[in-house]
């Protein structure tokens, strides 16, 4: 069986190198599973299907949702193989451009009652004029945080992020604008004295999820913790394991009706807050980075190494496309090897 791993190129030299080293562990750790792979950027559309076409790949794992285009509105990768009939691994175009707006994710979050913190919708709709500001020197429950509603990595984040007061809040608004087309303003719940931040990865589908929980914490306390893309950058956080078994219970329960609700498949990661005596869903990253130290620590909370909860990962959407394309039954007796017994039981009997 031959799998294509697939992403887009990083921006810095350094970004390229650390990228391909952590997708040569993905080719490594699935061949223990007997499955052939190499790496490819996605490039443009039609660069991405001459690769198809020319590879022929019996699965494919895309870490990038987009194909580059020049007018930067490229093709939704998982849609593109799906026009293809070639099989993926993670969720369906429609779930992962869903799950990309943290706004729509809520809004339905909230139909379903998925607790998450109160929010507001902003939209530039051109360079003269935004839609919603107007409503925000009548918001109230200060503070808030000002985010982009469609980056991920705590892209457009950092202490200034947080306002308390109508001024500061529509200064932030306008200058956040400036770069991103919507925005998000969400109620911030980091004054609460029982504060605390988790972020729970998942594989698998449906009622066979496993959910792995890790507590986040800054290295360094701040009177304003805001996690940003520096901290995550220059690793100024640290994961570690929820030894509370009942906390731990209520948190993954919530993850769960989180990541089910919105539909994500094979893999994904629910980021969590504790305030007030209360979880909240705050978003859900449909294609996280994998292998990474986050995913690592999500894993090792329930004893999963990484080249075993990446071929864990591969299995879940070889079997989700058992209706497509049939795996060779070769391939899943050599899988099972590198599987946790229990652990395939669960996710894989039926």
């Amino acid at each position: 069986m031959k799998s294509l791993i697939l992403s887009n190129q990083e921006g810095s030299q350094n970004n390229a190198k650390d990228s391909l080293v952590m997708y040569e562990e993905i080719i490594k750790a699935v061949e223990l599973g007997g499955i052939e792979s190499r790496h490819a950027f996605i490039g443009s559309e039609p660069d991405l299907t001459a690769l198809i076409n020319r590879e022929r790949p019996d699965i494919v794992f895309s870490a990038g949702c987009f194909t580059q285009a020049a007018n930067h509105s490229g093709q939704n990768v998982h849609a593109l193989l799906k026009r293809m009939k070639v099989p993926f691994i993670g969720s369906e175009p429609e779930i992962l451009e869903l799950v990309l707006s943290k706004i729509d994710t809520k809004d339905k979050w909230v139909r379903e009652g998925v607790k998450t913190p109160t929010y507001h919708a902003i939209n530039r709709v051109d360079d003269k004029h935004i839609s919603g500001l107007e409503t925000l020197t009548e918001l109230r429950n200060f503070p808030y945080i000002v985010k982009p509603s469609n980056e991920g990595s705590s892209r457009g984040l950092d202490k200034t992020s947080v306002v308390f007061t109508s001024d500061e809040l529509v200064k932030k608004a306008k200058k956040t604008l400036q770069e991103f087309d919507q925005i998000l303003i969400e109620e911030y719940l980091g004054m609460f004295d029982d504060f605390r931040e988790f972020t729970v990865a998942m594989i698998g589908n449906k009622d066979r999820m496993l959910l792995m929980p890790a507590e986040i914490e800054l290295l360094q306390k701040e009177d304003i913790p805001v996690i940003t893309t520096a901290h995550k950058n220059n690793r100024g956080t640290k994961a570690t394991k929820i030894n509370d078994y009942y906390f731990r219970k209520e948190l993954v329960n919530l993850a769960r009706k989180a990541l089910m609700c919105v539909g994500i498949e094979d893999y994904g990661r629910c980021d969590m807050l504790y305030a007030g005596g209360q979880f909240f869903a705050i978003e859900v990253n449909g294609q996280p980075l994998m292998p990474d130290l986050r995913f690592d620590a999500c894993a090792l909370s329930i004893g999963l190494k990484r080249e075993e909860y990446i071929n864990t990962i591969f299995l879940s959407g070889l079997i989700r496309n058992l209706m497509v394309k049939k795996p060779d039954d070769s391939i899943i007796q050599q899988m099972k090897k590198v599987i946790p017994q229990d652990l395939f039981n669960y996710l894989f009997n039926n």
